[in-house]
């Protein structure tokens, strides 16, 4: 019994020693300054800087405040759900979509700012290449960014990934830090983006879908969440270019109507379903610009309406 305690105490004395210089090193790392930036910065290229969009917006959002639509997933949705294109038909928008976010992402958003208190419907913008990331990206982006403790450390604990510990004490370290300032026009949480391609859009070479496991997972769990909560959810794909993988989409496409057999949910696909050109309507490969997005709102809205989806317009 001694020996016993004589080894755990030596195993705790090992572990503290370790937090302090662990936490040592990474504050010395934060403050010492090179180029003007953390050298910290230069360690892992996992660290992203405070600030930007997803700061600004999630400082912007009122949870107080009663919103129709409320907007969650990756670049396809910050960058593709305009509110003024909604509030032209009485509903309030406010988008929470961020750089690459996940469905674990996207579920401590949900589980942290939207209750049916604050909103009429939940519009999940869904992307296959989202589904297959590890959440790493989009993490390291809200655990600086968001305005919740608790949503910053359940991702990083959702990780499993050793590199979530340096997050989070960034996070910490990082409290005091001035935000930097948004890049772009911006408003609910929506960027615009007015230019279009310059190069031509090239079909790739088709690739199987592999879908992470545990962002299938966390897809349920904010499927249960809504339902938990009686908070209406519609899963939503916005325009793709023509030369994208149709293939591949329609195999994405299968795999989520499987997901919601049986729940009530809608799944409003118009990936190929706009009369838009790879040229006009998108500003790189991936993302409509804002006349992609003109074409793309007026269809969702349309097809939202019909399925009686729509919460009542404002007075």
């Amino acid at each position: 019994m001694k020996a016993f305690a004589r080894l755990l105490r030596k195993g705790l004395l090992f572990l503290l020693v370790t937090a302090v210089v662990y936490v040592g090193t990474m504050f010395t790392l934060y403050h010492l300054h090179v180029h003007g930036h953390p050298l910290l910065y230069r360690t892992g290229d996992h660290y992203q800087g405070k600030g930007g969009l997803s700061y600004a917006k999630f400082r912007e959002f009122d949870p107080a405040r009663r919103y129709g639509v409320v907007v969650i997933g990756s670049s396809h949705a910050y960058r593709g759900y305009d509110p003024r294109i909604f509030g032209e038909r009485g509903i309030d928008l406010f988008n929470l979509g961020t750089s690459a976010q996940t469905p674990m992402n996207s579920y401590y958003v949900l589980k942290s700012h939207v209750d049916t208190g604050n909103c009429g419907l939940v519009l999940f913008d869904l992307y296959e290449n989202t589904m297959e990331q590890d959440g790493l990206e989009s993490t390291s982006d809200l655990s600086r960014n968001i305005d919740s403790d608790r949503a910053a450390l359940g991702m990083c604990l959702a990780l499993k990934d050793p590199r979530a510990i340096d997050l989070m004490t960034l996070r910490w370290l990082s409290r005091s830090e001035p935000p930097r300032p948004v890049e772009g026009p911006h408003r609910s949480g929506y960027a615009e983006r007015t230019d279009s391609l310059r190069t031509p859009t090239r079909k790739g070479q088709e690739r199987p879908l592999r879908l992470d496991s545990m962002q299938v997972r966390y897809l349920r769990e904010c499927i249960a969440y809504c339902a938990d909560r009686h908070l209406p959810l519609v899963f939503v794909t916005h325009y793709y270019p023509q030369a994208s993988d149709h293939q591949r989409h329609a195999r994405f496409h299968a795999l989520i109507e499987r997901e919601i057999a049986g729940t009530g949910i809608h799944y409003i696909d118009l990936a190929y379903a706009g009369r838009v050109d790879d040229h006009d309507h998108f500003y790189d490969h991936n993302h409509l610009n804002a006349a992609g997005v003109a074409l793309f709102n007026a269809q969702l809205l349309d097809s939202l309406s019909a399925l009686g989806l729509l919460p009542p317009a404002r007075r």
